[in-house]
């Protein structure tokens, strides 16, 4: 019998959903012993029909369901939009017509109809089938939400950048053969169960299920404890409380009023040395704006007082054969690192480059999109780089302030700014805002003190997280080791006692 893989769908989340795909996988494995053989899913079904490609409108003639509209396995038909189809017989939906999405995200994603409203049919990016007179619809709709199914939609979309599934594909999916009278029993227990020798199993899979899930909940609220903590450290780091102790040790440092003096008169000789253009004056800080106190020595500023420049990127064309000049893009950044060998070349004038060539110390921020405020501190450049113009630099006045803004462009304070700046249907944040947004500014020596301290509980931190993710992997062991038992064709489902799922699990975190 063809295999039942338990595989990980994201866009199912309701427990009573994931509970349905193991039940009806045990189901579908308990009967496979009085199937005849294996056939394709055509032979279930009348045949298969693509939808019509039409715009979704408020009124119309038809109600047009599309992949969006499918939820939790539910249609709420009140939501469903419209369109005209002047031809409509061959896209309508009656009573007990399964559709399937056949491209995105959610390939493979299935429902079967009932009580549609009169004259509704389906979009071009679903796939109609209809059970044939031999079959019970519902036996259908058992399979496509059981891994058995799901197993064969990935192993079609394996290293696939687009999953997709087309009805020739679709029809020729395998899965047992059963006469009408046992697809009609498989159908009666999967709606009503109580009777049925197979509930005990079933029960016992679904509890075991239940406390993998349960564990995966509490190593996810784990996670979100973390990130709270890694939060709250940035914000006690910038508002000075993590170097109380090594302020009261080093009574004379330089106060930052002094630093910025010393950033100020940099500027104003680059000026007249015609290396940066003078800058429009910032907009005062009002008491307004401010948004917590901080230490003696400290001063509120403006992320451009201590910038040479913040500017745009390089607006060009990425080039995998083109090596000489490399161009950063937002995609190429992941978990604060860039593996420059991938990063993709282009096409610049050495006047261009001149402009947007990177060095070390150079700081980046996305401005637009679902990434929009992501930054990334350039320590080290194997490679020369331009960057593009999707990413806003900042360039520190000195060196030296590098690391703290970047530690700044992590903590809460950033991020509200941020958010706020950045408001709309497409996120996105001007580089004028990101001059204007409010910065604590330390002492220099004492910027040097925060980081250290910060590196040292964010040493901790990563510890966690490496505990956190060790868990999460035990965890989706044992949710794969009671999974595969309980699909195994050798287990014919037989009832385990508690120290033979001791020995599952102990098997599986061995592996």
């Amino acid at each position: 019998m063809i295999e039942a893989k338990y595989i990980p769908l994201t866009f199912v989340s309701e427990k009573d959903e994931k509970e349905r795909l193991i039940k009806n996988t045990m189901l579908l494995r308990h009967f496979g012993s009085l199937a005849e053989n294996e056939v394709p899913l055509s032979h279930y079904i009348e045949g298969t029909q693509y939808g019509f490609n039409a715009a979704a409108k408020d009124s119309g003639t038809n109600r047009f369901v599309r992949i969006s509209d499918i939820t939790n396995g539910k249609i709420d038909w009140d939501s469903v939009p419209f369109c005209k189809c002047d031809d409509p017989d061959g896209y309508l939906l009656n009573d007990h017509d399964l559709i399937i999405a056949r491209t995105g995200g959610t390939t493979g994603k299935s429902f079967m109809v009932l009580s549609p409203p009169k004259d509704s049919i389906f979009a071009g990016y679903l796939i109609r089938i209809r059970a044939n007179s031999n079959t019970n619809p519902a036996f259908i709709s058992i399979f496509l939400n059981s891994y058995f199914y799901w197993g064969q939609i990935t192993s079609l979309n394996r290293d696939e950048f687009r999953p997709s599934v087309n009805a020739k594909k679709l029809s020729a999916l395998k899965l047992p053969k059963f006469e009408r009278s046992v697809q009609d029993e498989i159908v009666a227990i999967a709606s009503d169960s109580e009777n049925s020798n197979i509930v005990p199993e079933i029960e016992e899979v679904l509890t075991s299920q239940k406390r993998q899930v349960e564990l995966a909940s509490e190593i996810t609220h784990q996670e979100a404890l973390l990130g709270k903590l890694k939060q709250a450290i940035l914000q006690e780091a910038i508002q000075g409380k993590l170097t109380e102790q090594w302020r009261a040790e080093n009574p004379a440092t330089e106060p930052a009023a002094e630093l910025l003096k010393r950033i100020q008169k940099e500027k104003d000789q680059l000026i007249a040395d015609k290396k940066i253009r003078k800058q429009k004056p910032l907009p005062p800080i009002t008491p307004e704006e401010i948004p917590f106190g901080i230490p003696e020595g400290w001063e509120w500023c403006r992320l451009m007082d201590m910038s040479r420049d913040i500017h745009y990127g390089f607006t060009a064309s990425a080039d995998v054969n083109k090596k000489e000049t490399r161009l950063l893009r937002i995609t190429d950044i992941q978990n604060d690192r860039v593996n420059w060998e991938s990063v993709p070349g282009c096409a610049c004038t050495d006047k261009e480059r001149r402009k947007y060539l990177l060095n070390v110390g150079d700081i980046l921020i996305a401005r637009t999109g679902g990434t929009v405020g992501k930054s990334y501190l350039v320590d080290a450049l194997p490679v020369q780089s331009v960057f593009a113009s999707y990413l806003v630099r900042v360039i520190p006045s000195f060196i030296e302030l590098a690391v703290f803004i970047k530690m700044y462009l992590g903590s809460p304070c950033y991020w509200e700014q941020l958010i706020d700046a950045a408001r709309g249907a497409q996120p996105n944040v001007s580089g004028s805002k990101l001059k204007n947004l409010l910065f604590p500014l330390p002492p220099l020596a004492e910027q040097a003190a925060i980081v250290e301290r910060v590196e040292a509980l964010m040493a901790h931190c990563r510890e966690l997280e490496q505990e956190i993710e060790h868990s999460r992997q035990h965890a989706d062991r044992l949710l794969q080791a009671v999974l595969k038992e309980a699909f195994s064709p050798a287990t014919q489902l037989k009832a385990r006692a508690p120290d033979e799922e001791a020995r599952i699990i102990r098997e599986a975190l061995k592996k």
